[in-house]
């Protein structure tokens, strides 16, 4: 079954990554990605109708480093920003040290960031950890797993995705595809940060 999961998960995404992140806009614009746009706000308008804004739902996955890990990563942070990304992903791999320092500038103003290696389902992969190390991401980083393919994962699209949730699990802002560079997350993770906490 993971087997299969991987090739299907791939094939799609590598279909979505080849794009230059100057022709990628978020969720709230319309672009050219507007079937992944409609796809994914789809089912957060659904979600919302439910009062369930649980996106990743109940998950057991891996870290990278080898480590059993639960949606409770969740609870460390006021928000979590979570990056989907692949190791055969250029524009993934640019904005990695953009994450990497937000990571280390905001971790003490609620943020933690978190990525979910796309293409890879064992711990330890040695492709996975060589991109992570180039690039000083040396926040956490969790191997896909069943529960995360089933419970969202598979609706992705094109890599990078990041979507935020909060404390509870709860998807939070936009979904932001494609990647960007340091100044343009920073603005949106300040707007999201503000909203949670001056919600609180």
């Amino acid at each position: 079954m993971k087997k299969i999961i991987m090739i299907f998960f791939t094939t799609i995404l590598l279909a979505g990554c080849g794009q230059k992140s100057a022709e990628i806009s978020s969720v709230s614009n319309t672009n050219e990605n507007t079937e992944e746009i409609v796809d994914i706000s789809a089912t957060k308008n659904t979600l919302s109708e439910e009062n369930n804004l649980t996106i990743f739902g109940e998950f057991t996955s891996y870290t990278q480093s080898g480590e059993e890990i639960t949606q409770s990563i969740f609870e460390n942070a006021d928000i979590t920003m979570v990056n989907i990304w692949g190791t055969f992903c250029n524009p993934c791999i640019e904005e990695m040290p953009y994450l990497a320092e937000i990571s280390k500038e905001y971790e003490q103003k609620g943020l933690q960031v978190v990525g979910i290696i796309s293409d890879v389902i064992e711990p330890n992969d040695a492709t996975a950890q060589e991109i992570i190390n180039l690039t000083g991401a040396d926040y956490t980083h969790i191997v896909l797993s069943e529960d995360l393919y089933n419970n969202f994962l598979y609706q992705i699209q094109s890599i990078p995705t990041t979507i935020f949730v909060d404390k509870n699990g709860n998807w939070v802002g936009d979904v932001v595809i494609g990647a960007r560079d340091k100044q343009q997350w920073t603005a949106i993770v300040e707007e999201i940060l503000k909203e949670v906490q001056d919600n609180a």
